[in-house]
């Protein structure tokens, strides 16, 4: 009986040892839910998607380091803090480096005055090029992709150098796409360009995950013949997560781009999408 009591007391004492001194099994890490995880955004398409905006529309802390959205530099494909004027216009055609801005502008506004909301952090990848049509970004796409260095081929180096982040589990990509204003200045049919825009997402989605969420801009002044295209890729592709975000109301700077207050509309209105939905994601 004193031998019970003996082994008792010590099977007491490691139970009680374990509680106050955290032994026993160890604590799993929670798993990351949506809300908690950080956001890698992809930009892509035509010359919108890179920025026409100038940087003297900007202020002083606009234009300052902002070391809350990681972009990736588009020459070394090495991740750096975004500086606007240095490192987010590199490699895009038609825009040099690095005197206009686009969405990344006020991307980073949001970033720093809600830092719960974003976790401190958000991942970049600016992979757009000026002036190009949705045919230019299919795969083996001519001569006019060889002799610009391949537009998707571009976009997989620098998706690639970003592999580990979408490897992560607390890691969201999202695509942010606007393109359609050069196909409608070659006046292509709604139909045709409708069918190309389901080849570009499912090319973008076999390079990044096939899950990635896809946010569409639509156009507003002379360009809005395909906003009903955009609007049947989104309800009618038979994948989820495709969106599209309205821009009938936003200013321009001329025909075709959105001047500086039009940029920062346009991007609330992609992270408002985000915020409504990443629940789901």
């Amino acid at each position: 009986m004193k031998k019970l009591k003996i082994i008792g007391f010590f099977l007491l004492a490691t139970l009680l040892m374990s509680c106050i001194c955290g032994g026993g099994s160890p604590t799993v890490a929670p798993t990351p839910t949506p809300t908690t995880k950080k956001l890698l955004l992809i930009f892509n398409g035509e010359s919108n998607s890179g920025g026409e905006t100038p940087n003297t529309s900007a202020t002083p802390a606009e234009l300052a380091v902002r070391p809350q959205v990681q972009i990736l530099n588009n020459t070394s494909l090495l991740y750096e803090d975004l500086d606007i004027g240095t490192n987010n216009t590199i490699g895009h055609f038609g825009i040099g480096c690095c005197t206009m801005h686009g969405w990344e502008l006020e991307v980073a506004n949001q970033v720093v005055a809600n830092p719960s909301t974003y976790t401190d952090t958000l991942f970049l990848i600016k992979t757009g090029q000026g002036g190009s049509t949705i045919d230019q970004w299919k795969v083996n796409c001519g001569a006019y992709c060889d002799t610009n260095d391949n537009w998707i081929g571009n976009f997989y180096r620098r998706v690639n150098a970003s592999r580990t982040l979408f490897l992560r589990s607390d890691i969201i990509p999202v695509i942010f796409l606007s393109i359609g204003v050069n196909d409608l200045l070659q006046n292509t049919r709604n139909d045709t360009f409708q069918n190309k825009l389901y080849r570009h997402i499912n090319t973008l989605r076999a390079i990044t995950r096939q899950t990635t969420p896809v946010i569409l801009t639509k156009f507003n002044g002379t360009n809005t013949r395909y906003n009903n295209a955009l609007d049947s890729v989104a309800n009618n592709m038979g994948l989820p997560k495709v969106y599209t975000i309205e821009a009938t109301d936003v200013p321009l700077s001329d025909a075709w781009h959105w001047n500086y207050s039009g940029m920062k509309t346009m991007a609330n209105r992609f992270l408002d999408v985000i915020s409504n939905n990443r629940i789901n994601w």
